[in-house]
């Protein structure tokens, strides 16, 4: 109880907020999810409400305020909350790092849940996920980073470890 589903538009012109009603399939009232504009079209993925976590992914049709499911396939991540994401200049990948996952198996400084440094890749043509795995020293485990594609790298900035 408490999380919302809802959209709402600023016009920096006349300064007025309007709540944007959408149609289709409604997403559950979520927080700690990512979203990411691909031209007309918002992506979410992920969040939750502390007692359930996601990973699915939806995607709003701006200019028809049409929400659709996108059926996902392969290595997906953890449903977790607090995750950043970007997408490809081309919008047809989307990368996924960090957040907060829960952990059954560990009561750590932040109890049963912990943080993680895994990168995901989802083509959106496909919605096939791949886990990346990665060399070198990867960043403190951050959650509620922002991040950004550009030439093909993953930049990434920290908030909070």
């Amino acid at each position: 109880e408490g999380y919302l589903n809802e959209v709402f538009m600023f016009n920096p012109v006349s300064r007025e907020w309007r709540e944007a009603v959408c149609k289709g399939t409604l997403l559950s009232g979520r927080s700690g999810h990512s979203a990411t504009s691909l031209g007309s079209k918002i992506v979410i993925v992920g969040g939750g409400n502390f007692v359930n976590f996601w990973n699915d992914v939806y995607i709003l049709d701006t200019e028809t305020r049409m929400w659709s499911s996108v059926q996902t396939s392969g290595d997906a991540p953890i449903p977790g909350v607090g995750h950043a994401a970007a997408s490809s200049i081309d919008g047809t990948q989307l990368a996924l790092f960090g957040g907060v996952i829960r952990d059954a198996t560990t009561v750590g400084k932040y109890g049963r849940f912990r943080g993680t440094d895994t990168v995901y890749l989802l083509d959106l043509r496909t919605g096939q996920w791949t886990m990346r795995t990665c060399a070198g020293t990867s960043p403190p485990l951050w959650h509620g980073t922002t991040c950004f594609l550009i030439n093909s790298h993953l930049w990434v900035f920290a908030s909070r470890e």
